[in-house]
């Protein structure tokens, strides 16, 4: 535990110079704004596929200023409490699981715990830890997730999942277990690991009790809800403590007097827990931790277990479930059982410097209690801006009643404007077309988008709004954004984009500021072309497509069996191709623009050919997931356009060509 917890320097250290296959991050509480300044330039000067962050609906500080990545907020559980930030390269991972949020107050001024794992050819032991993450991401937060979200949860959850199957678990017991509580309360799985329950000590750590009081982190208390004080002291556990020596040490914080701990309940504990009170003028205590020592006697060995990750020392955190219950995460960790391990450990924490303990607790007054967080009924699970068709895709959490419509309003100028509206009986997922989503600006000549926060209504049949919920504005192509502002196709032409693809070598995100910054500061911004250009090169632009293709192919061959190389290869080779079929801003002749199709349709054949037999058959999954056969539909359309007698020949072929592609989505076969 730390006053500083160095999350930072652990995730940027992380396999230097290496591309991300997936950047996820789990947090309840979520400041867009410090991530942005914080985080975001530095992490994202490495290529990275998939960016994804999961947050609490209820706890967001400020939205994010950008786009770069994909925001969602859980939308199954009461409270989603996890703290995860997980990298993953082609074959190594690293995870930091901690009781910090995604603030500068947990990255910087907070007392946090938390703990770094890293999975690699060099490093085994914490394998079981990652094997157990790909559970937890793929049957627990997976429901919290839908739409565009849910396959960016999935392409991170692959990435990982190949990443454990590369290397193989250590022959030595592991001394960290990963525990949630999507299956069953973290409080029974601690209880099961336990060698027995006759303790000799317990130590508890944490910022927030039953109930929380000014900031609710936790669902009330239901009459069936049995106090978690109650359960540890005279439920599960026997104290068999030395003599003379208060079994239970309860370390908390309070402000002049003020205190999370529910006072009237604590005190008729007795003479079985002292307290313990954060100083005032320490930094502010968030960590979470619970450290259980247990006594030898007949038939029972000595042990030292902590509990620690994201779960506060409440009924809500540890004996209940989502959806009721909080969404948790935490490691169990077995500790040397030796003579004075306990306050070895206490003294290694800190705990034994800027605490005083209290001696009588009616001095202290419990906060206000606030309004509990339910689970979400009727609302946004997930919206994503499609760029290239002028159109937000929503997903809802429920079906809508028979009759209704979807109603888009973005926030301008401080009042909600109506965007678009479609009708939406009886669906989940619907897409509407929208208008003023995004503008081009005056002096750039690029596409801005208008808002990062999305009004999402419900309609009915009658025009009463029957559900209005909020989601942050994300787009299909974040790589291709520099904050709101559309940079990618002015940047670097479609040809230099696949090249810089191929290598591994994409636009860093501080190079997409500097060069926006540049174009902003240009007083002649308005005159001229809005795009760079060098079409009138035909071999520097047949090298950049050879090359691009060439190392996008090479990789895919060298992964037969991997469905997160095949996904990124097919999304990237799919997308590419609408563009260079469709797109007003890519400055090509048609000839170039028919010679790029059919090398990129090419490259997706290629592609699907060189899988392995399994991952062939997952081909239509991973086609209908992407929409690859509308996109290519997308394509077709186009070369039915093209009727000059000097192209009809080759754009038949080409046009032949991608339906059998579009039977290859469907069939996974290319025989």
């Amino acid at each position: 535990m730390a006053e500083r917890l160095p999350v930072r320097d652990a995730l940027m250290s992380f396999a230097p110079h290496e591309a991300l296959r997936a950047a996820l991050f789990l947090t309840y509480s979520f400041d867009g704004r410090w991530f942005e300044e914080a985080l975001v330039p530095d992490l994202c000067e490495r290529p990275i596929a998939t960016m994804l962050v999961v947050r609490d609906r209820n706890a967001i500080s400020a939205e994010a200023p950008s786009v770069r990545y994909r925001k969602a907020n859980a939308c199954a559980s009461a409270v989603f409490h996890p703290k995860l930030a997980l990298l993953v390269t082609e074959d190594s991972a690293r995870a930091v699981i901690s009781s910090a949020n995604l603030t500068r107050g947990g990255f910087e001024r907070q007392r946090e715990l938390g703990r770094v794992f890293d999975l690699g050819p060099s490093a085994l032991a914490d394998h079981g830890i990652f094997k157990s993450l790909v559970d937890y991401l793929d049957s627990g937060v997976s429901k919290e997730v839908k739409g565009d979200s849910a396959r960016d949860l999935a392409d991170a959850t692959e990435a990982l999942r190949e990443v454990v199957k590369k290397h193989k678990a250590p022959p030595s017991a592991a001394s960290h277990v990963l525990l949630h509580n999507y299956a069953e309360p973290i409080w029974t799985q601690l209880l099961a690991r336990m060698p027995h329950r006759v303790l000799r000590r317990a130590v508890i750590v944490s910022p927030f009790f039953e109930p929380d009081r000014r900031h609710p982190e936790d669902p009330a208390l239901g009459p069936q809800d049995a106090s978690i004080f109650g359960r540890m002291l005279y439920e599960d556990f026997e104290f068999d403590a030395p003599k003379d020596e208060i079994p239970v040490r309860v370390f908390f914080r309070q402000s002049e007097g003020r205190t999370e701990l529910p006072v009237r309940k604590l005190t008729k504990l007795g003479k079985k827990v002292a307290f313990f009170a954060q100083d005032e003028r320490e930094q502010r205590l968030h960590a979470k931790l619970l450290l259980l020592e247990g006594t030898e006697g007949p038939g029972r060995e000595p042990f030292l277990l902590a509990l620690h990750g994201s779960p506060n020392f409440t009924t809500a955190g540890l004996l209940n479930r989502p959806p009721n219950g909080n969404s948790e995460l935490a490691v169990l960790t077995t500790l040397p059982a030796k003579r004075r391990s306990m306050e070895q450990s206490v003294r290694v924490l800190g705990l034994d410097r800027g605490f005083n303990q209290v001696e009588d607790l009616s001095a202290l007054h419990s906060e206000k209690e606030g309004e509990p967080p339910s689970p979400p009924t009727q609302g946004v699970a997930d919206a994503t801006y499609r760029v290239g068709e002028g159109a937000v895709a929503v997903s809802l959490l429920q079906a809508t009643p028979a009759g209704a419509r979807v109603r888009i309003l973005l926030q301008r100028d401080g009042a909600w404007v109506v965007i678009g509206e479609v009708a939406a009986s009886g669906v989940t997922d619907v897409v509407v077309p929208v208008t003023g989503m995004a503008d081009v600006d005056a002096k750039t000549k690029l596409l801005e988008l208008r808002g990062t926060t999305l009004r999402i209504e419900v309609v009915g049949a009658d025009d009463s709004v029957l559900a209005s919920d909020s989601a942050p504005v994300n787009v299909d192509v974040p790589a291709e954004f520099c904050g709101l502002t559309l940079v990618g196709a002015a940047l670097l032409t479609l040809d230099e984009r696949i090249a810089r693809a191929g290598v591994g070598l994409p636009p860093t995100y501080r190079e997409q500021q500097k060069w926006l910054e540049a174009r902003k500061a240009q007083d002649s911004a308005g005159e001229g072309p809005a795009v760079v250009t060098h079409q009138a090169d035909l071999d520097r632009f047949y090298r950049n497509v050879h090359q691009g293709l060439r190392g996008i192919l090479a990789r895919a061959k060298a992964t037969p069996g991997s469905e997160f190389a095949t996904r990124r290869s097919l999304d990237e080779l799919s997308r590419w191709a609408v563009e260079a079929a469709t797109s007003e801003v890519v400055v090509m002749t048609r000839e170039c623009r028919l010679f790029l199709v059919e090398r990129l349709l090419r490259g997706a054949r290629a592609v699907v050919e060189g899988c392995s037999p399994a991952l062939k058959a997952r081909v239509p999954a991973i086609a209908a997931d992407l929409r690859l056969s509308d996109r290519l539909g997308e394509v077709v359309g186009w070369l039915e356009r093209i009727e000059e007698p000097a192209l009809a020949t080759y754009a038949a072929g080409s046009r032949v060509h991608a339906k059998q592609m579009m039977g290859v989505f469907k069939n996974g076969t290319t025989r």
